[in-house]
């Protein structure tokens, strides 16, 4: 393990057992991720991000089945008891999720809530703990701290939610923090608040953050390096500035086509990247963005692309590498 990584997957393949066949969903990923950054990792809906992310904290479900090698500080998740994977969650690893509703019990107070994330310190009391939560409440924009404190998540608002799920990650003082898709159920203003809030806290994470989203916006504004992730493959690497000003995919480009903030003239009508993803009960022998590439070939439908180096820390699984 190099001595910059923080997370190392090898050729990492995830599949689930369901009743109308088995699904690949995750294929053959090979990524690292570094301590001190922040990784954007995006796609469509269905591109496997979920369950890239999942594998990382140890929660996939009953029906998954998983090859390959996912090493956390050389600690090998895949191979680990369930004992030791709980203990890697919450003392190592944290996640915000995309529902803060969900994500915090409906019946416990939040500052019940945010004293029992910090069971892991057994050297602290109950009322250390407490002091603790109330300033990590003040440092994400919570007021009124005393009072939030016993109040149950039902009479916050999604975006106070948010914070305190926020709050409650960083409680844990995790070594790799993962934001799956944390702004999707709250407002413009909330969501420019709440990637604000991550970027100025991110020196809270002894380690990296990996941010799961399909809004390329948000990668730009708070991430150093961008994963591009297409029918369970990692498609294209590399520092965003790079990929974003000049990406080599074709996937990649006709995605950031798409983004909403780049359209500079009046429309009735978004772009759109024509076709749809493969199924991957049945994944096809080439690549699998080639029915819907205007590049591709029959090399690109027949044969695996390759991994192309496409500069420093940049890749791109390509037979047709844009210039």
């Amino acid at each position: 393990m190099s001595a910059a990584a923080l997370l190392e997957i090898d050729h990492l393949s995830i599949r689930y057992a369901t009743p109308r066949g088995t699904v690949q969903a995750v294929r053959d990923v090979n990524l690292t991720i570094r301590r001190g950054e922040v990784i954007g990792l995006v796609g469509e809906s269905g591109s496997g991000k979920s369950s890239l992310v999942s594998s990382m904290m140890a929660l996939l479900p009953d029906n998954a089945a998983v090859d390959g090698r996912l090493r956390f500080e050389g600690t090998d998740i895949v191979a680990l008891p369930e004992t030791g994977r709980r203990q890697l969650r919450g003392n190592g690893i944290a996640a915000i999720f995309q529902d803060p509703f969900t994500a915090l019990n409906p019946v416990v107070t939040i500052g019940d809530l945010l004293v029992a994330v910090q069971h892991h310190d057994h050297g602290a009391g109950t009322r250390e703990k407490r002091r603790r939560a109330t300033e990590m409440m003040a440092r994400v924009g919570i007021s009124d701290a005393g009072r939030r404190l016993r109040q149950y998540p039902f009479e916050l608002s999604g975006g106070m939610r948010q914070r305190v799920a926020i709050a409650a990650a960083l409680l844990t003082h995790p070594t790799l923090l993962i934001a799956d898709e944390p702004t999707t159920a709250l407002d413009a203003t909330t969501e420019a608040q709440i990637i604000d809030l991550l970027r100025r806290n991110r020196s809270a994470v002894d380690g990296a953050i990996v941010f799961v989203t399909h809004h390329l916006g948000l990668v730009a504004q708070l991430c150093d390096r961008v994963a591009v992730m297409y029918a369970g493959e990692i498609v294209e690497t590399g520092p965003v500035g790079a990929v974003f000003a000049n990406p080599r995919h074709p996937y990649t480009r006709a995605l950031i086509a798409c983004e909403p903030a780049l359209i500079r003239a009046a429309t009735r009508r978004l772009p759109t990247i024509g076709g749809a993803p493969p199924d991957l009960t049945a994944p096809p022998a080439g690549c699998g963005f080639a029915p819907r590439c205007p590049l591709a070939d029959e090399t690109c439908r027949s044969l695996a692309p390759p991994v192309v180096a496409t500069g420093e820390n940049a890749t791109a699984r390509c037979h047709k590498v844009l210039p």
